[in-house]
């Protein structure tokens, strides 16, 4: 019915002209609904009313209203979608006066919108959608930023070069020795601070060497048996 208006005030239709289109603008349930009762309308006024009573819920005003103080703006929510929701309600409730929109949009909106746009400054619907939109590009960029950092946090750092006079032989760890070293131990050579090996397997004595050498050596000799 919204859009019928919109039309017969662009083109300038009558609501005779409207009556005599409604079977081209109905169907289904609502042109059979039409086709048993449109002797009984003699004015657009009349099929209005009529199509209101049939098809609309009990006390759909009131319950429109209702809708206008439950519809808050949901967390995450883009401003404008929920202004324009909100408005349409309270449009199709009718009754509110400009002033009592902005008061309602701004009262249902999200508290944090309210820190930033404040109600004063708002003195009229536009001017609200304008301060709400800056802060939205606001927190976007403070979103972004915090981002940013966490993605620089997240990269691995290049340790620093181990030196074995310098670190502790324990924890691998720089301003202590081992002998004060109260962290975890870690598994590393000492030597060369490579990770994850013991410093007499990664840097055996040369005598452990020669003898192991030795012994695999005559392990593989035909006589050894």
């Amino acid at each position: 019915m919204e859009r019928v208006e919109e039309l017969k005030d662009a083109y300038g239709y009558t609501d005779g002209q409207l009556l005599k289109g409604l079977p081209e603008l109905l169907k289904g349930e609502t042109l059979l609904w039409y086709r048993n009762n449109r002797d009984d309308w003699t004015s657009w006024a009349d099929f209005d009313r009529a199509l209101r009573v049939q098809f609309l819920p009990r006390r759909y005003q009131a319950a429109l209203r209702r809708e206008v103080t439950d519809r808050r703006q949901k967390p995450g929510e883009k401003f404008a979608k929920y202004a324009t929701d909100l408005l349409t309600l309270m449009r199709r409730a009718g009754g509110f006066t400009r002033d009592e929109q902005i008061e309602r949009v701004y009262e249902n909106m999200q508290p944090e919108y309210k820190i930033y746009v404040r109600y004063d400054e708002a003195a009229s619907l536009a001017e609200l959608q304008a301060r709400a939109s800056e802060y939205e590009d606001i927190e976007r960029q403070r979103q972004e930023t915090r981002k940013a950092a966490r993605t620089d946090t997240a990269q691995p750092t290049v340790a620093a070069a181990y030196n074995k006079q310098e670190c502790c032989w324990r924890c691998k760890q720089r301003g202590h020795t081992r002998f004060d070293c109260k962290r975890p131990a870690k598994k590393f050579c000492s030597q060369c601070g490579k990770d994850g090996v013991l410093t007499r397997q990664c840097h055996p004595p040369a005598g452990n060497a020669e003898r192991a050498g030795t012994a695999a050596a005559d392990k593989d000799r035909p006589d050894s048996a």
